[in-house]
């Protein structure tokens, strides 16, 4: 589990440095393949949950049991600061606007993983 929480500050942090709008963007498709795969292993949807079975399972620990929602968990903790943050629904204003949207990384990404 650390190495997808290391993975994660490895890979978000320079895309929000070189482009917020884009991350954004892409932590929320992310989230919806995730979401996908998920349902189409639990569900069993023919042809793909045998992939998705075999992709997942040995990412996985006793923690986890049916849905394995600890990435979609890990995705969104780290998304929702970004997602936020962007745009006209903006709800952070003011001098640490500038470090809102890094808030979901530094706490799950580094400090969760120690």
């Amino acid at each position: 589990r650390k190495l997808f929480h290391f993975l994660s500050v490895g890979l978000f942090i320079p895309g929000l440095l070189l482009g917020e709008g884009y991350t954004s963007l892409a932590m929320m498709v992310a989230l919806c393949l995730l979401a996908v795969v998920e349902l189409t292993r639990c569900l069993r949807v023919v042809p793909g949950w045998p992939w998705a079975e075999a992709y997942v399972r040995p990412l996985v620990d006793s923690r986890d049991q049916g849905v394995v929602r600890t990435h979609i968990y890990l995705l969104v903790g780290c998304g929702l600061p970004v997602w936020t943050h962007s745009g006209p629904w903006a709800v952070v204003e003011g001098p640490t606007r500038g470090l809102s949207p890094f808030a979901g990384i530094i706490v799950l990404g580094i400090g969760d993983s120690l």
